[in-house]
């Protein structure tokens, strides 16, 4: 797995949230922490979040900082 290098940030990300478009990772969400992230989940499978109109799927990368 290639580590991401992440320029101008205070923090690195948690996780990394892809939407899906057809199976196609097309929109991405930056978490910086697992609040963030589950509150983008929660909207999301609500019809809360403006990627339900767009995305019809997601998936989640974590990031693991050694």
């Amino acid at each position: 797995m290639i580590k991401p290098q992440f320029i101008g940030y205070d923090n690195e990300p948690f996780s990394i949230i892809n939407w899906l478009v057809d199976g196609v990772a097309t929109f991405k969400t930056v978490c910086y922490s697992a609040a963030e992230e589950t509150e983008a989940i929660k909207n999301y499978n609500n019809g809360t979040s403006g990627f339900c109109e767009l995305a019809n799927d997601c998936d989640i990368e974590r990031v693991y900082i050694s």
